[in-house]
């Protein structure tokens, strides 16, 4: 933790405090704290000035003064352009973002720390499984896995250790081009005493999301990463429910997707700032350059396109059963079959006759009989699901 304080040096001496009862390790570069002229937040906060004018509409930049050598601190920026709002009420949420600025990630290593309670992995045995030779890391993705483990310590995801339970490095590019860097935990998995966490029903949460005037979708960073894991857990490893306990008539969670709605501007202004509220509280951070629907009239989100009318599947997800090809794999049949459960019918005999098309597609996986050329009677069977299964613009079958 490092005092609030105001500097005028070029050179300022701050005071780091470790308010936890666990020694704390400190890194070269690693970001602490933010700096912010004064001068120019007053100047521009406060301005009377156009809108237009104002450096909150439009790309809202935090911390653009930053050095550009530390790269964990590289400014996000949040777009309120987009924004269904008036001039005034732009203004009011850019104020909003300012005030909880410390609460959006301004990069991939700029992450919260939710501390409130230790995430404990429980195990049917303490044995670690059996080492795996590790897979051969292609000599052009050496670098920028190092880079990356190098910034997570930094970031203090990850500490240094000698544990036996050792798991794979999976690097899966990203479509920026980018690498993201994954372990196989599937032999822990094996072992693991499942936590039973029923999830909502996406039908309950659309239903009762849809009918508002103003809609805000938050994505945290990285949000497991801002999980403490218990000191036995870590090892192992080499509640977003709590956080927003008693919000819930505007503002829904689903893993650590967030939706917030209301019905009027002030109501929506009062939901961000109890919610942004929470996360300073819990040492949580959203992403800001996912922050993308702020104060809209309709977004995507759960596969569906919701609106102050109603909600419907996401075009993209109807698309891809129309086009989808006939399968000749089990695989090819698993994957209609995965879009198909994502439209979600509106009455209890739609839902009757999806689930009837899927038993057909069932059948065929069952058999496990599939050629390199499929049947005609399995083709037969294809194409009679594949035509029944019209799916509208309001989602029936």
């Amino acid at each position: 933790m490092v005092t609030p304080a105001v500097v005028n040096s070029p050179n300022p001496v701050l005071l780091v405090a470790n308010p936890s009862n666990r020694p704390e390790t400190l890194y070269e570069w690693q970001h602490l704290s933010s700096a912010v002229p004064l001068l120019e937040v007053e100047s521009t906060l406060f301005s009377t000035s156009s809108l237009d004018a104002s450096p909150f509409v439009g790309n809202f930049s935090l911390g653009t003064d930053r050095p550009e050598t530390d790269t964990q601190v590289i400014p996000s920026v949040i777009d309120l352009s987009y924004a269904e709002v008036s001039d005034e009420e732009r203004e009011q949420l850019a104020q909003l973002f300012y005030e909880f600025r410390d609460r959006i990630s301004t990069g991939s290593y700029d992450l919260g720390s939710y501390e409130d309670s230790e995430i404990v992995i429980k195990t049917t045995t303490e044995t670690p499984p059996t080492r795996f030779r590790p897979p051969r890391i292609p000599i052009k993705f050496q670098k920028e896995l190092d880079d990356h483990i190098n910034k997570l310590l930094c970031a203090g995801r990850i500490v240094e250790s000698d544990t036996p339970w050792v798991h794979n490095t999976v690097l899966v590019k990203k479509k920026d081009g980018s690498l993201r860097v994954c372990l196989d935990f599937r032999p822990l998995n094996e072992v693991t005493v499942p936590d039973h966490y029923p999830l909502p029903r996406i039908e309950d949460i659309l239903a009762k999301i849809a009918g508002h005037r103003f809609y805000t979708t938050l994505d945290l960073a990285s949000g497991y990463m801002q999980l403490l894991l218990s000191p036995e857990s870590q090892e192992k490893r080499g509640a977003m429910s709590r956080i927003l306990a008693g919000l819930e008539a505007n503002c829904l969670a689903y893993l650590d997707d967030i939706v917030i709605f209301d019905k009027d501007f002030p109501s929506h202004l009062q939901s961000l700032r109890k919610v942004f509220y929470r996360f300073r509280l819990y040492n949580i951070k959203a992403s800001g350059k996912k922050l993308t629907e702020i104060a809209r009239s309709h977004i995507n989100s759960l596969g569906h396109e919701i609106s102050g009318s109603s909600y419907s599947p996401a075009e993209r997800n109807i698309r891809a059963i129309r086009e989808f090809p006939t399968p000749t794999t089990t695989k090819a049949v698993k994957g209609f079959v995965g879009p198909l459960h994502a439209i979600r019918p509106y009455d209890a005999l739609q839902e009757q006759k999806r689930d009837r098309f899927c038993s057909a597609l069932f059948c065929l996986i069952e058999t496990q009989r599939f050629p390199p050329e499929i049947t005609e009677e399995e083709k037969t069977t294809w194409l009679t699901v594949a035509e029944k299964c019209v799916i509208r613009k309001d989602g029936c079958l």
